[in-house]
């Protein structure tokens, strides 16, 4: 139960803090910096095009695509129990 509540602050600390896209808001931005959301969607974008290179790269090297799709399973995985 602590966990929830833990969670819901933390969802209403997000929504009270979003950004619309192409605005600019010091305040927000800062909070963004400092609880580190930024970083996160930042290495996120990472994870992501790295898996599309291994995958792209497995044409070549059919290890390096077997790494990719092996990534591309875990990640949709995760993203699947953890989205609701």
């Amino acid at each position: 139960m602590k966990l929830l509540l833990l969670k819901e602050k933390v969802v209403k600390e997000y929504k009270l803090n979003e950004v619309k896209e192409g605005a600019y808001d010091p305040a927000k931005s800062a909070w963004h910096v400092e609880n580190r959301t930024y970083t996160f969607s930042h290495g996120l974008g990472l994870l992501i095009c790295a898996i599309g290179i291994l995958v792209f790269l497995g044409m070549f090297n059919p290890y390096l695509g077997l790494a990719g799709e092996v990534l591309l399973y875990h990640y949709d995985i995760w993203n699947t129990f953890h989205s609701w």
